[in-house]
């Protein structure tokens, strides 16, 4: 056995090169095809992600307008209240007025 033997004396220089060529090619298309496989899952990935990243900018931007808007809110908590009881009393002095003078009138 020489130092190009393998195990039981089979030596790799023996092998047929069209056999060899053909199981290269073999190996490289497959090889290919994975590849290939992998550049379309990562770019349906890149494009997972950008529209992840837009959706996520949408909703920081849509929670940074709620806030200042509960912000707005917490700051002058009675003024829309305030509104309100301004109109209640308007309309109540309203109609007394209406009373007042429809019993005057009579």
């Amino acid at each position: 056995m020489n130092s190009h033997d393998g195990p039981r004396g089979y030596n790799h220089h023996s092998i047929d090169r069209e056999y060899s060529a053909e199981l290269c090619d073999e190996r490289h298309d497959r090889l290919d095809f994975d590849i290939r496989h992998v550049e379309e899952k990562l770019e349906k990935l890149e494009i997972c992600t950008v529209k992840l990243t837009d959706m996520i900018e949408r909703h920081d931007k849509m929670i940074d307008a709620q806030q200042e808007k509960i912000s707005t809110l917490e700051k002058h908590p009675g003024a829309q209240l305030q509104k309100i009881l301004w109109y209640a009393i308007s309309a109540v002095a309203g109609a007394l007025a209406v009373a007042l003078t429809d019993h005057i009138a009579l």
